[in-house]
């Protein structure tokens, strides 16, 4: 799956800031994927068996380079 360009409404790249493992921080532009389907080839729909959740706040606190 290509990795596509994480744009605004204008079509300008959306910056986003990431740590290396060493603690660098930086600025770069957002790499994202476009899905349109999932992998039974069936669209988005309610109660589909590929559910989309956030990452637990809990996850986020432990592990600050997600």
């Amino acid at each position: 799956m290509e990795r596509k360009p994480f744009v605004d409404a204008e079509g300008k790249p959306i910056k986003v800031q990431i740590t290396s493992p060493n603690g660098t921080v930086k600025t770069v532009d957002g790499k994202g994927y476009t899905v349109f389907d999932l992998p039974n080839k069936t669209p988005f729909v309610s109660n589909s068996p590929y559910y989309l959740f956030s990452i637990p706040l809990k996850e986020i606190e432990n592990n600050p380079n997600l």
